[in-house]
């Protein structure tokens, strides 16, 4: 799994939207410290909602789905398969690294956040809890963007194409994103706004996605699971389409 994490953190288009994240995320800081410092930390404590969630959808696109493709593209999978651990083992190493690096890039994304809004902040205090309830959203975030690579390189696996899993999980992302904050939508809407990922990584606790602290009401009875499920369906389908080609 190591030789996979490292593969995968070794490419410069992950620093690129780590830094650049960063780096928008400081600009943005510097406006707010200027013309809006009443509500300074509020807004560093939102980062998650507009930023965090476009650098982890796009580190799982552009970083998790080719990793897993890699073989493909480079057209090395039959040489691969006859290795002694080149099925089940290459898979799960994968798999595991996928997740693994998704936290550490949320992680870091995190401490880079907080430490540009410290340095911009210019001595502006941090108001209590506000540390408490920062841990808690990058928490639900690493969770939500690890679920999410696993789930996308379980599509990218099963329909043994990068692009189509590319085009699924970003349109469901771009949608479950849009309709966020709708209002008495329909049931099918109010699925694709909470069920898709998109509102764990942006650190939303279950209740309504509106509350930030316990207790996080029933709502989390049904979303919690249902986010687990939706991303063992995906492995399922890769496991299982991996056994019909003898590739398990």
């Amino acid at each position: 799994m190591m030789r996979e994490l490292r593969r995968l953190w070794s490419g410069l288009l992950v620093w690129l939207i780590l830094a650049g994240t960063v780096g928008l995320n400081g600009v943005l800081a510097f406006y707010q410290r200027r013309y809006g410092p009443e509500s300074y930390w509020g807004v560093m404590g939102q980062f998650w909602d507009k930023l965090g969630l476009a650098a982890v959808a796009a580190a799982v696109l552009t970083a998790c789905l080719p990793l897993t493709a890699c073989d493909r593209i480079c057209r090395t999978e039959e040489l691969v398969l006859t290795a002694r651990l080149g099925r089940r083992h290459l898979f799960v190493s994968r798999m595991a690294a996928c997740a693994l690096g998704t936290v550490l890039f949320v992680l870091a994304l995190s401490v880079g956040n907080f430490l540009c809004g410290k340095v911009v902040a210019d001595g502006l205090p941090v108001p209590p809890g506000w540390g408490s309830l920062y841990l808690g959203r990058t928490l639900l975030a690493g969770a939500g963007g690890a679920l999410l690579a696993l789930a996308a390189c379980g599509l990218c696996e099963r329909f043994r194409s990068l692009p189509t899993a590319f085009f699924l999980v970003s349109v469901v992302l771009l949608f479950s994103a849009l309709t966020a904050d709708l209002k008495g939508e329909p049931l099918g809407l109010y699925v694709l706004a909470n069920g898709f990922f998109a509102k764990l990584i942006r650190g939303r606790a279950l209740t309504g996605w509106g509350s930030y602290s316990p207790p996080w009401g029933m709502e989390w009875l049904v979303w919690g699971p249902w986010h687990v499920g939706l991303t063992a369906l995906c492995l399922y389908g890769a496991v299982r389409r991996r056994k019909e080609r003898n590739q398990w």
